[in-house]
């Protein structure tokens, strides 16, 4: 079964967000659609910090390598 998604317009998506329901949502505008956003400024920072310090530590011991969460993996082969 394929779901449905209805594209709106970049004016549309302005509208939106300024409605007062959506006023503590994060959303953004991708491909037409508009997209909620789990993460947050904050928790974004703590994993740059984590990701940081963990990178230095792989690089300095010359464990591998190491990616932030949009790097893409492949489990079991």
């Amino acid at each position: 079964m394929a779901i449905q998604t209805q594209r709106i317009t970049v004016e549309e998506f302005d509208r939106l967000v300024m409605k007062s329901e959506n006023k503590e949502r994060r959303l953004e505008y991708i491909g037409g659609e508009m997209v909620e956003v789990v993460s947050n400024n904050y928790v974004s920072e703590i994993a740059a910090r984590i990701l940081l310090r963990i990178g230095v530590y792989i690089e300095t011991h010359q464990l591998g390598r190491i990616t932030g969460a949009d790097g893409g993996y492949r489990v079991a082969g």
